[in-house]
């Protein structure tokens, strides 16, 4: 488990299959999201994320700029801390009450999150799915980058439907009422 499994097969490619380098292969991204989390953790107890995300609820008019101030929170907590869970968990916590309080489904923080958290992830080079990809395919991430449509196309629709879909909903439920 500590080295890697090594099977003793004479063939080649049976042999890249089966041989594994164990945990040391792994500790490099094991240790990269035990820093980031742990980076988090300071920004979060340390109430730095969150005061820029209230500062910046006060201006928030529509749900379609919500939706897109999550996104945009999701893809700066990648780009500063490199860690898809951290991209996910700060901004979750920091906008699920201004959600609340617009009357806005959950569905669409959780869609926001995820487009501009853990789908971008991997475009960010010292991110911990940017790294270990590179490392897996042999490709860095900037050749890479340009051919991952899904990658950048998902935050620009998960926009796009904050602004149309949601915006529409948002004003049928706000003439019914």
């Amino acid at each position: 488990m500590q080295a890697g499994f090594k099977s003793g097969v004479e063939n080649e490619t049976i042999a890249a299959v089966l041989d594994r380098g164990g945990l040391e292969s792994m500790l490099w991204s094991v240790s990269l999201v035990l820093i980031a989390l742990a980076f988090g953790g300071l920004l979060r107890e340390l109430g730095v994320f969150q005061a820029i995300v209230d500062a910046l609820l006060e201006r928030l008019k529509s749900p379609g700029s919500s939706v897109l101030s999550v996104v945009l929170s999701s893809i700066g907590v990648n780009l500063l801390a490199g860690e898809q869970y951290l991209s996910i968990l700060l901004p979750g916590q920091a906008f699920k009450q201004g959600f609340i309080d617009r009357g806005i489904d959950p569905r669409y923080l959780s869609r926001a999150l995820e487009d501009g958290g853990t789908v971008i992830n991997p475009l960010i080079p010292w991110g911990v799915s940017g790294a270990f990809f590179a490392a897996t395919l042999g490709v860095p991430v900037l050749e890479y980058a340009p051919f991952a449509f899904f990658l950048w196309l998902s935050p620009i629709f998960s926009i796009m439907l904050g602004y149309m879909k949601l915006g529409k909903q948002h004003e049928t439920v706000r003439i019914a009422s």
